[in-house]
């Protein structure tokens, strides 16, 4: 009787989130309804732990159970589901082998801009785009090269990337160029303003301060910061 008791208990608090959801006008499922309605009577204490605490633990026991129908449904339905594997695995369907028909082709250029499109559009997020071109003394034309340079490095689709002469594996260099905020990239500027010497190549430089910057620019604004405190004694 103990456990239908408690059961009960637990059906009840069910059947109170389906009449919250219908009552409410929120976009919440009914069981976030009565997982949060349980959550408060036992945090108030209007209802003991005890009288639920043996079938919540059989419950949590026999939660995997609980996946076996979504994953029979996901086997059933792979034959569906396995066009769209590339797409989701590689979100950048570069072609290799032959050349597609152009109708393929076409719909493959087409996924490919629409991609690229997407991480220009995490970087800038990234990066607080919109609040540094607010900035009078930020330099637009500087910031949308580092952008471009970001979002080659990131879609490209070579196994290795050279860095300052050095090859890195490709998805090193991306991971590392998709965690860069606002402060490396103010970084990299500051880098350019107090850089006194002739830069040959500007966009290998860029892409080595920009993938070495997570790492330095701590070390760099230090060493700013003791110039000019010991500089003027």
């Amino acid at each position: 009787m103990k456990y239908v008791r408690q059961f009960v208990i637990i059906m009840l608090f069910t059947f109170l989130g389906e009449v919250l959801k219908a009552l409410l006008p929120f976009p919440v499922p009914a069981s976030i309804y009565g997982l949060l309605a349980l959550l408060i009577a036992l945090e108030t204490k209007l209802l003991p732990l005890a009288s639920v605490r043996d079938v919540g633990e059989f419950f949590v026991e026999i939660m995997p159970l609980t996946f076996i129908p979504a994953g029979v449904g996901l086997l059933e339905s792979w034959g569906v589901m396995k066009p769209m594997l590339g797409s989701l695995v590689n979100p950048l369907p570069f072609a290799h082998g032959e050349a597609a028909t152009p109708p393929e082709r076409k719909r493959t250029e087409a996924k490919t801009n629409s991609a690229i499109e997407i991480y220009r559009e995490i970087i800038k997020d990234n990066i607080d785009y919109d609040i540094l071109i607010q900035d009078p003394k930020m330099d637009k034309d500087r910031l949308d090269e580092i952008v471009e340079i970001m979002l080659e490095t990131v879609c490209t689709a070579r196994k290795t990337i050279r860095i300052a002469g050095d090859d890195y594996p490709a998805e090193l260099v991306k991971s590392k160029f998709m965690k860069l905020n606002s402060s490396h990239v103010e970084f990299v500027l500051d880098c350019m303003r107090e850089n006194t010497t002739k830069i040959r190549n500007i966009k290998q430089y860029l892409k080595a301060v920009l993938f070495n910057a997570p790492s330095t620019i701590d070390s760099y604004y230090t060493a700013l910061v003791n110039h000019d405190f010991y500089g003027s004694k």
